[in-house]
């Protein structure tokens, strides 16, 4: 399944739509038998998957305005390991040290 699917998925999951319904799933037995493994509806298993990941709110990092800071942050230590200006261990400690410092800077409690 591809993440545009994977989308379309969540989005019917909030709306109440689970995999087995006909405008998502199929809803046929043909369908259900397809997606089961050893007694297992796969099907279900997802949809349920992508609502408690939904719940607990797995992706509430991104909604960090600074968090693009932070990445930059790990693309720079990358880039001193790489050229060899700084250990791994030295270049990853910077990257920490620097990154709070951006987050406590942009009100971030840390």
């Amino acid at each position: 399944m591809g993440i545009l699917e994977g989308h379309v998925h969540a989005d019917a999951h909030r709306e109440g739509l689970h995999l087995d319904h006909p405008q998502v799933g199929g809803g046929c037995p043909e369908f259900k038998q397809k997606n089961s493994i050893n007694g297992y509806d796969l099907a279900d298993i997802y949809s349920k998957s992508i609502a408690l990941a939904g719940e607990g709110g797995y992706m509430k990092y991104r909604t960090i305005n600074v968090y693009p800071q932070v990445d930059q942050q790990i693309d720079k230590a990358i880039e001193r390991i790489v050229s060899g200006q700084a250990s791994a261990r030295e270049s990853m400690q910077k990257a920490q040290v620097d990154s709070i410092a951006d987050l406590k800077k942009a009100g971030v409690d840390v």
